[in-house]
């Protein structure tokens, strides 16, 4: 590997954005970057045996595998444990682990010593390790998981935060999930609503990102990105390379190097449902300062 001429030891970014903004996709072609690791959706999911970039299943895959043998985990037959369990009901859990998570932050408490934290921490070392790299970017989209690791020793070096206009992001719910155009405009508004109190309630560094200007510019977009994370800046519209163990949707695995533009919501939406959804999220579009 040629030596990098920006100094790049140890940081650690997060990637947030809802599911259907093309996370995975910005995270796949950010790994292509000589000083990055990123693994797209970062972790297998604990619900079935997922397939792994490299075109094994998780269970066949030797460098899963080598993770899960090698890195102690509660319980066992998991690669990363749960966060935390304070309540048992899981949706309520979830805000309460993130309002303990959101003031621990605040006031600088610290978390170093339970079983997710163990885990992870030797996650990172292994991967870097693994890739000869020092710069992680942690794909996973959890915002409880982004507090989760700030308030412990791994420092962030900044969020990466993807934003997507919503009708786009409605019709893929819509189609996806099976939920109504109401549903899915509220989790759009939920999760933006999180993230941008998250981020200026804990004065995070960040650097917001849209999708659309992701894939009709990216040059400039990855020049903002490279700029923000302090690297070289490279040509990483390429293939993603067979060697990187990533996770997400297996429609990547054809990945060519080329962005292609997708409004099927502009057919596929009918008039009223997309005014319906620019009505719903107007106040956090103004926000996110998608429309100018």
């Amino acid at each position: 590997m040629l030596k990098n001429s920006r100094k790049s030891k140890n940081k650690n970014f997060f990637l947030l954005a809802p599911a259907y903004h093309g996370a995975t996709l910005l995270s796949l072609v950010l790994g292509n970057h000589t000083q990055i690791i990123s693994l797209g959706d970062t972790l297998p999911t604990n619900d079935f045996d997922q397939v792994c970039g490299c075109g094994s299943k998780v269970s066949q895959c030797e460098f899963w595998q080598n993770i899960k043998n090698t890195i102690p985990c509660e319980p066992s037959n998991k690669l990363l444990p749960e966060y935390y369990s304070l309540i048992g009901n899981k949706s309520i859990n979830k805000v309460a682990v993130y309002l303990l998570l959101l003031l621990a932050n605040k006031v600088g408490l610290k978390f170093h010593n339970n079983s997710f934290l163990r885990t992870y921490t030797a996650f990172l070392e292994y991967v870097r390790r693994y890739y000869n790299k020092d710069i992680f970017i942690d794909g996973c989209k959890s915002i409880n998981r982004y507090l989760s690791v700030k308030a412990s020793k791994n420092s962030i070096d900044g969020v990466l935060y993807l934003v997507r206009d919503p009708r786009a992001f409605v019709l893929s719910a819509k189609k996806s999930l099976g939920i109504s155009v109401d549903e899915a405009a509220n989790i759009y508004n939920s999760y933006h609503s999180h993230v941008l109190m998250t981020l200026n309630f804990l004065k995070e560094k960040y650097l917001m990102v849209t999708y659309e200007e992701f894939i009709g510019n990216p040059e400039d977009v990855l020049g903002g990105i490279f700029e923000f994370m302090n690297v070289d800046n490279e040509n990483i519209l390429l293939p993603i390379n067979k060697n990187v163990h990533w996770m997400g949707n297996s429609s990547l695995f054809k990945f060519d190097g080329n962005l292609y533009e997708n409004q099927k919501w502009k057919e596929q939406l009918n008039p009223d449902e997309q005014n319906l959804v620019m009505f719903k999220t107007a106040k956090v579009c103004t926000k996110l300062a998608l429309y100018g």
